[in-house]
């Protein structure tokens, strides 16, 4: 997600996505990666795919939950640009779980 907010009046950027991390030892030397991406299970919904017959599916995806749920992303302690922020990076994987839903 990439645009703009208002914090207290002042305009300012947004840049929140996950995306992969570099792990730094405390020399600053990089030693590893962290990945952040999720996989989402749908369990409710039952569908089928016939040969030779379109199958119609919606997925949807509500922006706030990613702020929101499990974890509150507190734009005051992370900020709205999380590159190279591990923390603010793990809760928003965490939250990624909320974020979609699927209908016919």
């Amino acid at each position: 997600l990439n645009g703009k907010w208002q914090d207290r009046g002042a305009e300012k950027p947004l840049n929140i996505h996950t995306g992969i991390s570099k792990i730094y030892a405390a020399d600053s030397t990089m030693i590893s990666y962290k990945h952040h991406f999720f996989t989402v299970t749908f369990t409710d919904l039952n569908f089928m795919v016939l040969e030779d017959q379109t199958t119609t599916l919606e997925v949807k995806m509500n922006v706030n939950n990613w702020f929101k749920e499990p974890i509150v992303y507190d734009f005051a302690h992370w900020g709205s640009e999380m590159m190279g922020n591990l923390e603010a990076q793990d809760a928003l994987q965490q939250n990624g779980q909320a974020v979609f839903s699927i209908s016919k």
